[in-house]
């Protein structure tokens, strides 16, 4: 993303460089907060973030449905540990405070009443939503189709949701 001043000569060189890194480089087009990974990624993040506080479902739950519909290596929760608690944290309670949005407050608070308060910092420190260096969701089983014996404590797992 370029500057209305940001000469051409510079653009080059950038794109240059991030070729010569092994980069794609992808044009923004537009000035816009977020660029393009953050304008999709902190959306996601913040829903999946808001179905585990309201016990919607697990993180586990979250990430399987996630690499499920998006043949991804990690879900939402991984990435989050991938990126880091601290990170996600800031993120949640800067827009909370500047866009006065409860739902990123309360992930803030969740966040830090979860992990930071607990020194799980995700990847960084060994343990988040997963345990490092060989998290769940890296298992062959973890995107494993459950046997037929399983099926009375999957629903009995929703009942008990819907209960409280």
């Amino acid at each position: 993303m370029a500057h209305p001043r940001t000469s051409l000569t510079t653009l080059e060189s950038v794109t240059r460089f991030a070729i010569d890194i092994g980069m794609i480089p992808i044009p923004v087009e537009k000035p816009r907060n977020g660029y393009l990974i953050n304008s999709w990624l902190v959306p996601l993040l913040t829903a999946s973030l808001t179905l585990l506080r309201e016990g919607v479902g697990s993180a586990e739950m979250i990430d399987r449905t996630f690499m499920k519909m998006w043949s991804s290596a990690a879900g939402p929760c991984g990435m989050m540990d991938i990126i880091g608690m601290k990170t996600c944290f800031d993120v949640s309670h800067h827009w909370g405070e500047v866009d006065d949005n409860d739902e990123m407050r309360a992930n803030a608070d969740f966040l830090h009443q979860h992990f930071l308060a607990n020194g799980k910092l995700g990847l960084p420190s060994g343990e988040g939503f997963y345990r490092y260096p060989d998290p769940a969701y890296s298992q062959s089983t973890f995107m494993a189709i459950p046997d037929h014996s399983e099926a009375g404590h999957i629903a009995a797992q929703v009942l008990k949701g819907m209960t409280g």
